[in-house]
């Protein structure tokens, strides 16, 4: 069982539904060394008391904004792999 002081902050962040609140109890709970069902244990009965807003909350923080972008290219483009780019990364 997580130590009380890191479990209080995280289920008073979780129960507010305070974003900046939240974000830094989970940074500290893993400074501590927490792993994920550590953080599941210290936030369980608030998740219990509202599960689908305690849901909704941690998705909408930890969930990534999604993109997707449409590629329009003519049908008659014989090498249309070599005038798609991609970003650095990929």
């Amino acid at each position: 069982m997580p130590p009380k002081h890191v479990s209080q902050e995280l289920q008073t962040a979780l129960t507010a539904k305070d974003e900046e609140k939240w974000l830094d109890a989970v940074s500290k709970a893993t400074k501590e060394g927490f792993d994920g069902v550590q953080i599941q244990q210290a936030v369980a009965e608030v998740v219990k008391e509202d599960p689908i807003g305690s849901a909704r909350f941690m998705e909408s923080v930890h969930r990534p904004t999604q993109a997707m972008a449409v590629v329009k290219i003519d049908d008659d483009a014989e090498a249309w792999e070599h005038s798609v780019h991609f970003h650095d990364d990929m």
